[in-house]
């Protein structure tokens, strides 16, 4: 199943990681995508205890390997979730402080490859020197 998800949604990872101002879609997939990539390797590691379930068993670790990986990972996650709730607020207070309007319209889909025009209207007209 992770592998399906994977194959299926792993087009999006690339622009919600770096498009902070969907502070929706970032955590989404940043939360997701390590999660599901941590589920498939410990199902990768009972297979390969269950196939050599008859093999000698080895001294135990202090801490096992996937532990430890586990620890990582949730770390990387929740670093990481910081960083784009600090960067999505600075990018969201930038464009509110910066005094100028406009009625663009981000349409739904603009992050899939595929979106012809990602926003409308597809021009908009600025004055030279004007705020």
């Amino acid at each position: 199943m992770c592998i399906l998800f994977l194959g299926l949604f792993g087009f999006k990872i690339s622009a919600a990681i770096t498009g902070f101002a969907d502070l929706v879609t970032f955590l989404e997939v940043f939360i997701l995508f390590p999660v599901l990539l941590l589920t498939l390797i410990y199902s990768i590691l009972g297979v390969r205890q269950v196939w050599r379930k008859y093999a000698m068993p080895k001294a135990g670790r202090m801490i096992p390997g996937s532990s430890f990986l586990a620890l990582v990972v949730v770390g990387f996650v929740i670093g990481g979730a910081s960083v784009g709730v600090i960067a999505s607020g600075a990018v969201t207070s930038l464009v509110k402080s910066s005094g100028v309007k406009a009625d663009i319209l981000i349409v739904p889909g603009a992050a899939n490859a595929g979106t012809a025009i990602p926003f409308a209207p597809a021009s908009l007209t600025v004055k030279v020197g004007r705020r």
